[in-house]
């Protein structure tokens, strides 16, 4: 990415495509791009101060820059953008920026090791987005972080650097605490539209009234335009959590909401990060329209759905 000078030649010309800031060879299969996309990015993005480590490499810093667009071909719509991770004023540098991909029209990024928003570090090539199952090459990141171009694909290349998102509720069973099995698609009835509202146990004492559960009976009282569902992750937790927690624990299983368990590959295809007392919600054709929704928020919300 860094001061790459242009090599123009008529021999090299039918193999390789030069972008400044960014040389990428054209696979052998592909002799032109058959469509490219310029995506316009602004900085109306922005990201949790505890995500920011001053001084720590592979960080956000004070001064990291957060670029994105939105995109839109037939029905598919995502978000995609570039990470200034050093706060060095360029967004195109190989290993030390980021690109990231989200839900359409989300512009809360988490970067939280490898849990909230999907990212990758940039590449000198081979950089492709998968968006359920479409597929985008990425052709150009400008320095300045102000344009993306990227191009369909049918199929990645087995060594192309795969970034990817589901924009849709996932095809998943997970276990509920009824003592059975749930599939989150089946949730989808074209009626109401859902919101998962994750959480986790604590290592400190919680008290269901006095800590954000409060607001989910409130969004139950509209559960005839909202179907609550409580999404329990329990993937770092420990006996010590459930022996100081047990009464905010059962509180939480026995209220009328379905609750089901949700492991660390559904959290991380979720994008979730570890900020709980959030959720997603969902359209009433399963779509994803708002990622880190607030339990509080979301009740606020919720009169103005009916």
């Amino acid at each position: 990415m860094k001061n790459h000078a242009p090599i123009l030649s008529a021999v090299l010309l039918s193999f390789a495509v030069y972008f400044p800031g960014k040389k990428m060879a054209l696979p052998a299969q592909f002799a032109a791009p058959t469509q490219e996309y310029t995506i316009a990015l602004s900085d109306s993005f922005h990201t949790n101060p505890h995500q920011i480590v001053p001084g720590r490499p592979g960080f956000l810093q004070p001064n990291s820059g957060i670029r994105g667009g939105d995109f839109v071909l037939d029905s598919l719509r995502f978000t995609v953008g570039l990470i200034d991770l050093d706060a060095d004023g360029r967004f195109n540098e190989v290993d030390d920026d980021r690109i990231f991909l989200t839900i359409y029209k989300n512009r809360q990024i988490r970067l939280n090791y490898t849990y909230g928003t999907s990212a990758m570090p940039l590449h000198a090539s081979g950089d492709t987005l998968q968006v359920d199952h479409r597929f985008f090459r990425v052709r150009f990141a400008a320095e300045d972080g102000t344009s993306l171009v990227i191009e369909p694909v049918g199929k990645p290349e087995t060594q192309s650097n795969l970034l990817k998102i589901i924009t849709k509720i996932p095809d998943a069973v997970v276990e509920n605490y009824t003592g059975g099995k749930t599939h989150l698609r089946d949730l989808i009835d074209h009626k109401h539209q859902i919101y998962l509202a994750f959480w986790a146990m604590s290592d400190r004492k919680v008290e269901f009234d006095h800590c954000p559960a409060r607001h989910l009976p409130v969004i139950q009282q509209y559960s005839d335009k909202v179907r609550l569902v409580s999404v329990h992750f329990n993937g770092n937790e420990t006996d010590d959590m459930y022996e100081i927690n047990k009464d905010y624990f059962f509180e939480m299983i026995s209220k009328p909401w379905l609750t089901v368990k949700c492991d660390r590959d559904l959290y991380l295809q979720l994008q979730q990060d570890f900020t709980y007392y959030q959720g997603i919600l969902v359209d009433k054709d399963g779509n994803i329209t708002q990622l880190y929704l607030s339990w509080k928020d979301m009740a606020e919300k919720c009169p103005s759905m009916r």
